[in-house]
């Protein structure tokens, strides 16, 4: 009975540990299926379409993934009851006229938490001076590249895996942007790729810096390679928006948090953890570690910094006729545009550290973060960690106690022995 009650206490013991320690007391995990969406008749100016949807069935609710690049690269994301289904009236989503593209993206149940992100620019500066701040960079010397319709965009198809839910968007052709003029070239084998991933479970991507998961996130990396900058001393940024339900219908509550870390395990070298999230619960999140790589061996040796910048509450960036022709547009519609239905920020973020050489240095740099619905995660000492801590502590706590205890043990038998001696 003693054994059975201390095996009991044991299998507690190694549950709470297990539970402070990460995120194994997440044990949700979602049924995922990805599949290519495209209606039987395209019109004639699209090859292909490249959207995609991913449905993450949960015990108590499903999570609606659409990723396109379509008009604009995007991502959307819908909580809803289990059983719901999203509808596309394709007829109104391919329409020239506006009205007719707004909400031509439904479910068959109003959602109970929406959010989404576009990728609105990538941009390249000149560095000359090695700040490594895109917000001091001259204008006459960066280029904006729009992530929208002009960009040759491959056939998403032929990269993705969707039997593991992989969805990569690559562009790999020179292309010159109608409106701006700008052009973008690639060096041999070059690309410019985004790779979205739906996992269903909590998890740690297999990657650095092994960003932390859960049932409800989905994982990004963007990967520039050989892109040919226009500058010996180019770095490169994006401008993303990001767009969430409002629940509350109090504007502005959209908050970037920094928080620090005692822990490195997962990440050497990187202590803090920077999330965009809304001041309210339930809640939707962007979370990165300020890191990027600058080879596809990605170490301690090849990281450099990515810097954040301040929020921005610009609706006329995101709301303007070139920005709405894409998936969030199509189930938002104008309410998009309404800080009172949906709250919306726009963030920058840049990379590269003062005295990395540059991006041209190896002409390769990769980002990752995580899109996420719920609990923020945060950053937590691995049971490695703490059986470690727990040796290193509690050894010499041991060896002295059992140092005492044979000590008094040995002086009770020695003064037994000298009691019993005058005695005698």
């Amino acid at each position: 009975m003693e054994t059975r009650i201390r095996l009991s206490l044991f299998n507690v013991i190694v549950f709470v540990v297990f539970c402070v320690s990460d995120s194994y007391c997440d044990t949700i995990k979602r049924k995922v299926h990805t599949e290519c969406l495209q209606p039987t008749i395209l019109p004639e100016n699209v090859t292909f379409l490249n959207m995609f949807y991913t449905r993450a069935n949960g015990p108590d609710d499903t999570l609606h993934y659409i990723t396109s690049t379509y008009g604009l690269l995007s991502i959307l994301v819908a909580k809803t009851d289990n059983g719901v289904e999203c509808n596309i009236n394709w007829k109104n989503f391919f329409s020239n006229n506006l009205t007719d593209v707004a909400h031509s993206i439904t479910f068959t149940k109003s959602p109970h938490y929406v959010y989404g992100i576009q990728f609105l620019q990538l941009i390249e500066y000149d560095d000359p001076e090695d700040k490594a701040d895109l917000d001091k960079a001259n204008p006459n010397s960066t280029h904006k590249y729009n992530l929208s319709s002009d960009v040759p965009w491959t056939n998403s198809s032929l990269y993705s895996d969707l039997s593991k839910n992989e969805i990569v968007f690559k562009v790999n052709e020179n292309y010159t942007e109608s409106e701006t003029g700008e052009t973008m070239t690639f060096l041999p084998g070059g690309s410019l790729d985004f790779k979205v991933r739906v996992s269903g479970e909590a998890d740690r991507a297999t990657s650095l810096p092994h960003l932390q998961q859960t049932a409800n996130t989905t994982e990004v990396d963007v990967i520039m390679n050989h892109i040919l900058a226009h500058y010996d001393n180019a770095r490169y940024g994006l401008e993303i928006s990001y767009i969430t339900t409002n629940l509350d219908q109090v504007a502005g509550s959209i908050h970037l948090n920094t928080k620090t870390s005692i822990d490195d395990e997962h990440t050497p070298g990187v202590f803090q953890i920077i999330d965009i999230s809304v001041n309210m619960t339930p809640t939707s999140f962007i979370q990165w570690k300020p890191v990027c790589y600058k080879s596809p061996n990605r170490a301690m040796k090849t990281a450099t910094k990515v810097k954040n910048y301040p929020l921005s509450y610009d609706d006329n960036i995101t709301c303007n006729v070139n920005a709405k022709r894409n998936i969030l547009y199509a189930y938002f519609g104008e309410a998009m545009c309404s800080s009172t239905d949906y709250k919306m920020a726009l963030f920058n973020v840049s990379f590269g550290l003062s005295q990395d050489k540059f991006y041209t240095h190896t002409n390769y740099s990769a980002w990752s973060f995580i899109l996420g619905y719920g609990e923020v995660p945060s950053e937590k000492i691995s049971l490695i960690i703490i059986i470690i801590i727990s040796i290193g502590l509690g050894v010499p706590v041991l060896l002295i106690l059992f140092g005492g205890l044979g000590a008094l043990v040995h002086k009770k038998k020695r003064d037994d022995k000298s009691k019993n001696t005058a005695v005698n």
